[in-house]
Parts: C-alpha cells; sequence; structure tokens
C-alpha cells in the first residue's frame, strides 16, 4: 500500500491505460485525438487521446517507458511530473491543432518525451559530479534521445515501434521542447528560491 501512495500518479495512469485497452480495445473511437471531434465539443479527447493506444506493442512499449521514467520523477516531486505530463500534453495538442495534416492521434510517447527531459534533469541535478558514471550516462541518454529524434524527423519513421497507426515524430519533438521549457521554469524556481546565482 505504501508503494501505491508513493507513486500515485503513476500507479492511476497506468492502470487507467492497461484498463481503457483491455476493456474498450485498441484506441478506441470516442477517445483517441480527433481535432474535428473536439471542435465540435468532446473536449475530453485533448487528454484521452494520449492515454489509448492503437495496439498491444504500442501499448507495452509506452507503459513501460511511463512507469519507469514517471515513478522516478514521482520519486522527488509528484508536482513536477503532474506539471510535465500537463506542459507535455499542451504542446503537443498545439502543434496537432496547427498540423494541416493530421486529425487523428494516438498514443503517449510524445509526451513520454517530456518526461525524459525531466528525469535527466533531476538526475543531473543528484549527481552533481560531471565525470561521474551517472553524468556520462545522463548525456548519452539524452544525446541518442536527441539524435533519434532528429532520425525520425528525416525519415518519418519511427526507430523502434512500428504500429498500426503511423509514427508521428513531429509530437516528440514538441514533447521533447515542452521538456527544456519545463526545465529552464524548474531552474529559474529553483534558483530564485534559494537567491543563487544560476
Amino acid at each position: 500500500m505504501q508503494f501505491l501512495k508513493n507513486y500515485r500518479i503513476t500507479m492511476s495512469l497506468s492502470l487507467f491505460m492497461a484498463l481503457v485497452y483491455f476493456i474498450l480495445g485498441p484506441a478506441p473511437d470516442t477517445l483517441y485525438f480527433n481535432a474535428e471531434k473536439i471542435i465540435q465539443g468532446e473536449l475530453w479527447r485533448y487528454i484521452t487521446g494520449h492515454l489509448v493506444h492503437s495496439d498491444i506493442q504500442h501499448l507495452l512499449l509506452n507503459l513501460t517507458a511511463f512507469i519507469i521514467l514517471s515513478a522516478l520523477i514521482e520519486t522527488h516531486s509528484r508536482l513536477q511530473l503532474f506539471t510535465a505530463l500537463i506542459i507535455g500534453i499542451i504542446f503537443i495538442n498545439f502543434y496537432l491543432f496547427n498540423s494541416n495534416e493530421i486529425n487523428n492521434y494516438a498514443g503517449l510517447s510524445g509526451v513520454l518525451n517530456t518526461l525524459l527531459v525531466i528525469t535527466l534533469y533531476q538526475q543531473r541535478k543528484l549527481h552533481t559530479k560531471p565525470l561521474s558514471l551517472t553524468g556520462y550516462l545522463t548525456a548519452s541518454i539524452y544525446l541518442i534521445s536527441a539524435a533519434k529524434i532528429i532520425y525520425e524527423l528525416y525519415t518519418q519513421d519511427s526507430l523502434f515501434l512500428h504500429t498500426l497507426w503511423p509514427s508521428l515524430p513531429q509530437a516528440h519533438l514538441a514533447g521533447f521542447i515542452a521538456g527544456h521549457i519545463l526545465v529552464l521554469l524548474i531552474h529559474s524556481a529553483n534558483c530564485t528560491s534559494q537567491s543563487t546565482a544560476c
């Protein structure tokens, strides 16, 4: 029970995503992101579109990554996790609404890029020695993630995952950018509260 309390957001959202998939099936018609339906008043799709998945492979990979990243963030700050989820969703939705080519979207991979940036920032703050193993690992993961997004943008295809719905690398980039903006806000807030030069 203590574990569930410590990772309340992580476990609740993970359970929701799994239940939606196994009860309602892949990308239920009433839940995936659809710009036209949202304009008509189905506003819940703003959120649920990021929590439904197109097939079991899509679900399992996203769910695994989400549990790892979300739990690491929630260990240090539930507020940062909640904020990262909201800002990631806002940035990706903004892209989706301003894209003339995209009408439907499902999956958490865009938001996962936001969570990845926050996780790496938190780990970097915890391990301040730049030459430590954690420092090298954090930098390596960041560079590999950035290279992956660039590759996907260039090829317009997912590097690791091929699902029934086509990949949308631009959503990954939007989530990645959202993570950096949140890091700047967190860093600025920390500097202000500590009254130190940053």
